[in-house]
Order: structure tokens, then sequence, then C-alpha cells
């Protein structure tokens, strides 16, 4: 059971780094100004 613990402490870490990287960046845009869909379009 403390395998899966800590198994599991690992995949929350990872899922809360990717939610605040994506906080981070989009706050980032709005500061700088650069349009959020130009994230996504395609070239």
């Amino acid at each position: 059971m403390g395998y899966f613990a800590i198994a599991g402490n690992y995949v929350l870490l990872m899922l809360y780094s990717i939610v605040s990287w994506w906080i981070l960046h989009y706050f980032y845009r709005m500061v700088t100004g650069t349009s959020l869909s130009a994230i996504w379009s395609c070239p």
C-alpha cells in the first residue's frame, strides 16, 4: 500500500505541475498582450 500511495503522490504532483504551468503561461500571455488564439492557430 505504501508504494501505491507514493505513486499516487507523484501522479498528483505531475498533474498540478501541468496545471500550474498552464496558469502561468496564460498569465504571461495576458500580461504581454499576445493573443491566446495565436497559441492554437496553425501556420
